[in-house]
């Protein structure tokens, strides 16, 4: 596919004002082109007031957008007065300044004109990425916020992996050549961990208004998610780690015995149901699918079964009381039809989502029939 065809190909062209293709038809079976790897079924995004841009539960803009937006609503008393939109990134004629653009973003060289949303599907990421807001930019948790969408609510093409875009400009420009080899580039402290993060774009505006939510990084700590993770060190002030190595640290359970857990508390199956609670029925199971693929487990180990069967438990009476008010099942569908490459937490997920399914039909079977067993009520 030449370069021309593939950037058509990702539709997410310039945004005019606070308004983009996700205005569109809600549902989108069919969301990516062939050729390229279809996004996560949810995303998120890490947000406080140091962060570039707009990220809140109606917009999440860019920062050339959000600051376009500004600068056209302050001249909106003066007749006449027009101003630009930010430039398309993905339609310049110019590819040695696209991929100038493109590598500025990946990373966070923060330039004005700059048109890119970022976006992971790594629950592990956005749980260091809180630390960095919280210790780099001094950020209190209260002020931090944590974003999740459904990218099944969007046109095709709305989000990109990054990859599918620095690939074919990698010959225009060596700090982005540099930048594709992360994908394969272990890190040689936390072996066999890797520093690639699979990060997702997005372009201008987004309309997200009732296709996402939102939750303080208080509320998740309150709710238990040091419980899950002890080594997201709260207290630790020192940033000198880097956020790279602190998720290939932390990686490392899912590869090392010596580094995982071999059981699950009650605290954690606690912490898991309470936040999972936080983000709403809507994302109830995918966020618990997200929770458990963030403790440290090995990759596809037993414990991860033996945790879903005690969150979802299959006796008549638990199972109606304690799961069935929270159930969406719908909701694990097409979660992670792909998964990059050296991202152990987003592959325990997909695992993990699947083992939910699972359990969710041999419990809804099982209350089916109990429900006829027990006849009509009066």
């Amino acid at each position: 596919m030449s370069l021309e065809v593939q950037f058509n190909s990702l539709n997410i062209g310039p945004t005019a004002g606070p308004s983009n293709s996700s205005t569109g038809s809600s549902r989108h079976t069919d969301r990516h082109q062939p050729g390229q790897e279809p996004p996560p079924r949810y995303l998120f995004r890490v947000a406080c007031p140091a962060s570039d841009g707009q990220t809140d539960t109606q917009w999440v803009k860019s920062k050339a957008q959000y600051l376009r937006d500004l600068e056209r609503d302050h001249r909106d008393d003066r007749p006449g007065v027009q101003v630009a939109g930010p430039e398309d990134l993905l339609h310049r004629e110019d590819r040695e300044a696209t991929a100038q653009s493109l590598i500025d973003h990946l990373r966070w060289r923060r330039p004005e004109d700059d048109n890119l949303v970022s976006w992971t599907s790594s629950f592990l990421f956005v749980a260091q990425h809180v630390m960095r807001r919280r210790k780099g930019n001094q950020q209190r948790l209260e002020d931090i916020s944590v974003l999740v969408v459904d990218t099944a609510e969007f046109p095709t093409g709305t989000f990109t992996r990054e990859m599918n875009l620095a690939r074919p400009l990698r010959e225009y420009n060596n700090d982005l050549s540099n930048f594709c080899n992360l994908e394969n580039t272990a890190c040689r402290k936390y072996p066999p961990a890797h520093y690639y993060n699979g990060e997702y774009l997005s372009h201008g505006a987004l309309h997200v208004q009732g296709k996402c939510t939102t939750v303080t990084a208080r509320d998740l700590f309150d709710a238990g998610l040091r419980t899950l993770r002890p080594d997201l060190e709260l207290d630790d002030h020192s940033s000198s780690a880097g956020l790279a190595k602190e998720i290939c640290r932390m990686r490392q359970a899912y590869y090392h015995f010596g580094y995982s857990q071999n059981t699950t508390t009650d605290e954690q199956y606690a912490a898991i149901h309470n936040i999972a609670n936080l983000f709403g029925r809507r994302f109830y199971l995918p966020m618990v699918a997200n929770l458990l693929g963030l403790m440290p487990c090995l990759l596809g180990g037993p414990l991860l079964e033996t945790s879903v069967e005690q969150l979802f438990p299959v006796d008549k009476v638990n199972y109606q009381e304690k799961v069935e008010p929270h159930l969406r099942p719908v909701t694990l569908q097409n979660m992670h039809p792909f998964v990059p490459a050296h991202l152990p937490e987003v592959a325990q997920v997909k695992h993990i989502s699947r083992l939910i399914s699972c359990r969710i039909a041999i419990g809804e079977s099982m209350s089916k029939y109990s429900r006829e067993a027990q006849g009509p009520s009066h």
